[in-house]
């Protein structure tokens, strides 16, 4: 079984390489990018991944008020 990733930040430099090492690893599984916090818990609500990997800083509120959303779901 693999684990499901999810990947949240604003830079697509971070995204992009991120993306690599998720797919480099077969245990786990790349389920979606987003690039804000809105976004990210939209697709944490959609998709339930089963780590989400959040930038500190972006736009929508950022990493911890991301978290604190997804982690009410």
């Amino acid at each position: 079984m693999s684990i499901r990733v999810l990947i949240v930040d604003d830079q697509a430099e971070m995204r992009n390489a991120l993306s690599a090492v998720v797919h480099a690893e077969p245990s786990f599984e790349l389920v979606g990018v987003a690039v804000d916090a809105v976004e990210a818990i939209e697709l944490a609500c959609r998709l339930d991944p089963d780590v989400a990997l959040l930038d500190v800083r972006m736009p929508g509120g950022g990493g911890p008020h991301a978290a604190r959303q997804i982690a009410k779901m």
